[in-house]
Protein backbone atom coordinates (compact mmCIF):
# COMPACT_ATOMS: atom_id res chain seq x y z
CA UNK A 1 0.00 0.00 0.00
CA UNK A 2 0.99 3.91 -0.80
CA UNK A 3 0.78 6.27 1.96
CA UNK A 4 -1.40 8.21 -0.36
CA UNK A 5 -3.76 5.04 -0.26
CA UNK A 6 -3.57 5.59 3.77
CA UNK A 7 -5.68 8.45 3.72
CA UNK A 8 -8.38 7.61 1.53
CA UNK A 9 -8.75 4.56 2.98
CA UNK A 10 -10.61 5.30 6.34
CA UNK A 11 -13.76 3.94 4.64
CA UNK A 12 -11.85 0.25 4.73
CA UNK A 13 -12.25 -1.99 7.62
CA UNK A 14 -8.49 -2.46 7.61
CA UNK A 15 -8.33 1.54 7.99
CA UNK A 16 -6.64 2.79 11.55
Amino acid sequence: MNSAHLHICCFCSFCL
